[in-house]
């Protein structure tokens, strides 16, 4: 993402999100329930089953924040095309 692409989207994600949330006190549960699930989940794993969640979770934030950022540029995107009509 180019420099003002990820400014805009940084700004966004920080500032703007959760006022486009459609139900921000859901977003607040789940993200505690996340949190607790995976402690415990940690809490129940192996040292080994750990760093297996360890690089799991990793690999599910990078995901995350791709899919985030090419909606945030699909957004982008359509909102100047219609801004053209």
């Amino acid at each position: 993402m180019d420099m003002l692409l990820k400014t805009l989207y940084e700004y966004a994600y920080r500032h703007r999100m959760l006022f486009y949330l459609e139900d921000e006190t859901q977003f607040h549960e789940c993200e505690i329930m996340s949190e607790r699930n995976h402690k415990e989940l940690r809490r129940l794993l192996s040292e080994e089953g750990r760093a297996y969640l360890e690089n799991y979770d990793g690999e599910q934030r990078l995901q995350r924040s791709l899919e985030l950022e090419a909606m945030f540029r699909a957004g982008l995107s359509l909102g100047l095309e219609l801004s053209r009509l």
